[in-house]
């Protein structure tokens, strides 16, 4: 009878929906006159269901709100809507990228349940992970931890993964030389061949894989990309029939004297005073073409497990940043940074995942505990980071400011950002630490003279006030950011705080 109750309400509820009886609220969604659509809700039910709309309606009075957020289609984000109002979701009709899209607006929403099951739903779906394995990793780098980490499980376990992904064309040109540098042995130098070229001809719109097509300015224009790759490929491990079928039309990818030294091995190799042995492989081309063909194959299940001892970790696309701190003995651990570092690179979106260096600027017991003291040292010096230790309880708790901490001494300002946050560590475990993003982005961070690090509209998330070892006027109480860091909103004293100036580190492969 609960079940039969249950599914007229939720009946009751698309009707509403579908129909727009009742709504007191627009939703635009999509840029442009010609890409805009919108949609007729009900505020009741967006607050009630959706912390990010709770905010969103709290501070804009306005019977129209603009959601336009990257690659959330109306498509898609009638999807989401129907999920806030009936609490289901059917995933099976949609891509694995539109999965993906669908999964980041759940986060922007702050649907944890829909981002959980989201997840989940993928990591059933190996397969489809598998064919388009780089859309899907990057997507979830450095933002959804669990799908993250099944991505590098797939590539450890099965490293072809790495060429044999549908959208292996798309990989950027660092991210493929690391690869090439560090390939399995197992993996046959012709699919490394022919998989280079794959990727090379992909790079240039107007180029096709019949060479019959190519003009001398597409062979130089190919020659110079695939320059780096050449060398990491062991040529001297391809059959003569390979070499000739699918490496000699390609001769003038080559530079003139490394290609005769190959052409020689591979036409008198009882002459060549290499003591290698050509390994014979067979490729699933046609003998009957006289164009040269790009084919893939599988390993075997014993390749695949000296393929996961041999295989390492390919940078940038699955590796972790590793932070650097330019002190030491504070409460900023390796372990701490490398969790900041991730939450940091989550609220900016990032697919280059930066590193940074975290460079301290005050520490309490060595500059004091004043709001003056704070801000003659942190203002004006670009993103920071705030840990502060609480007296008596033990909590570790802080904030990040991607903003300039800024002082007008006539007033209090608020400064909007969408890529703050606040947190509260747990030192035992630290994965079950409290991240809590912003979702009143008009109200991100405050700065007052006589306030330190301030999160947060009145009442504020995080807010250190006067002197904040004695306690008068330090709180902690939700308001503008997703989940609360403390349970108490009561004043507290200050035993320890630090702030961190955060310095992006430019890496080699931006």
């Amino acid at each position: 009878m609960a079940l039969n109750l249950l599914e007229i309400l939720s009946k009751d509820y698309k009707t509403l929906l579908e129909t727009g009886d009742f709504a007191d609220i627009v939703i635009q969604v999509g840029e442009g006159p010609q890409a805009r659509t919108w949609f007729k809700a009900h505020s009741l039910v967006l607050k009630a269901r959706s912390p990010y709309f709770r905010n969103k309606l709290a501070t804009d009075c306005s019977n129209v709100v603009a959601f336009n957020e990257p690659n959330i289609s109306p498509k898609l984000f009638s999807v989401l809507l129907m999920y806030i109002y009936l609490g289901t979701i059917e995933l099976e009709a949609y891509s694995a990228p539109e999965i993906m899209y669908l999964l980041c607006g759940a986060r922007e929403l702050c649907l944890r349940e829909l981002v959980d099951y989201i997840q989940d739903y993928l990591i059933e779906k190996k397969d489809l992970i598998k064919r388009h394995f780089f859309f899907v990793a990057r997507a979830s780098y450095n933002h959804f931890e669990k799908l993250s980490m099944y991505c590098n499980n797939i590539l450890k376990e099965d490293p072809a993964t790495f060429i044999n992904s549908q959208d292996f064309i798309t990989i950027k040109k660092n991210e493929l030389l690391s690869f090439y540098k560090n390939h399995p042995t197992n993996i046959k130098e012709i699919i490394l061949w022919e998989k280079l070229v794959e990727w090379g001809v992909a790079q240039f719109p107007s180029m096709t894989l019949d060479i019959t097509t190519w003009t001398d300015e597409d062979f130089e224009s190919l020659r110079e990309l695939m320059d780096p790759f050449i060398s990491y490929i062991d040529f001297h491990k391809v059959s003569r029939s390979e070499f000739l079928k699918n490496i000699r039309p390609f001769k003038k990818l080559f530079d003139d004297s490394f290609y005769i030294e190959i052409l020689e091995y591979h036409t008198f190799p009882e002459l060549t005073s290499e003591s290698l042995t050509p390994e014979v492989s067979s490729s699933p081309s046609s003998t009957n073409s006289n164009t040269p063909t790009i084919s893939s194959s599988t390993p075997s299940p014993k390749q695949q497990q000296q393929q996961q001892q041999q295989f390492r970790p390919i940078t940038p696309l699955v590796s972790q940043p590793q932070p650097q701190i330019s002190t030491s003995n504070g409460m900023l651990t390796n372990e701490y940074a490398k969790l900041m570092t991730r939450w940091i690179n989550d609220t900016t979106m990032t697919n280059k995942s930066p590193n940074y260096t975290f460079r301290l600027l005050i520490r309490g017991s060595n500059h004091g505990f004043s709001s003056k003291a704070f801000h003659d040292r942190c203002d004006m010096k670009g993103p920071t980071l705030t840990f502060i230790h609480i007296a008596k309880t033990d909590e570790i708790i802080g904030g990040y400011n991607p903003l300039n901490w800024v002082v007008d001494k006539s007033r209090g300002i608020y400064q909007k950002t969408r890529n703050s946050f606040v947190f509260s560590l747990n030192k035992t475990e630290l994965e079950r630490s409290i991240y809590s993003r912003v979702i009143d982005e008009a109200h991100a961070v405050y700065s007052h003279i006589d306030f330190g690090p301030c999160f947060g509209s009145r009442k504020y998330d995080l807010k250190l006030y006067g002197k904040f070892d004695e306690g008068n006027g330090n709180c902690c109480n939700k308001k503008s950011y997703a989940k609360p860091i403390r349970n108490s909103g009561d004043s507290f004293k200050v035993k320890e705080y630090e702030v961190y100036q955060v310095i992006r580190i430019a890496r080699e492969y931006e």
